[in-house]
């Protein structure tokens, strides 16, 4: 009779366990000056010339990698005008805007898949992009490490006809 008792809890304990699976695609994450950030929003644009903007939105942030285009391979961030960041912050009065170009910035970003059947993009990113301090000679790094774009939805740049 104890036997039968025994499974039967267990039976009841182990019947109540479950999985609860969060799935986090699409997604743009990585560490932000060591600490953990992540878009509540994220979607890239592919413009008629190819290029495309791989954009991620939190409250009060914005980031931008632009590439020149979709194609699976290592994109240098440095003196490119076409392979860029722009990280904009809206934290603090007045607004923060940074980018990596014209030799502000190094890094890479690297496109593991183009997925052209779902219209999807994945790959990571890892850039630094150094800004002077205003009256000094100093200049302050910000860096984005170990970042991650995740089947980010990728469309056609929308073109308005002005009429």
């Amino acid at each position: 009779m104890k036997k039968i008792l025994f499974f039967v809890a267990l039976a009841l304990v182990m019947s109540s366990c479950s999985d609860d699976v969060v799935f986090n695609n699409p997604s743009v994450q990585g560490l932000k000056d060591n600490v953990f950030w992540r878009a509540l929003q994220s979607k890239a644009v592919v413009s008629n010339d190819g290029t495309v903007a791989i954009e991620a939105v939190t409250l009060k942030e914005n980031l931008t990698l632009h590439l020149s285009s979709v194609q699976e391979k290592t994109y240098l961030l440095d003196n490119s005008a076409v392979d860029y960041v722009t990280y904009t912050s809206r934290e603090s009065s007045p607004e923060i805007s940074l980018t990596s170009k014209n030799g502000m910035g190094k890094g890479k970003v690297i496109v593991s898949e183009y997925d052209e059947v779902n219209k999807t993009i994945t790959g990571t990113f890892t850039f630094v992009i150094t800004t002077p301090v205003t009256g000094t000679q100093e200049v302050k790094e910000f860096y984005f490490s170990q970042g991650v774009f995740y089947k980010v939805p990728v469309s056609p740049e929308v073109v308005t006809l002005v009429k």
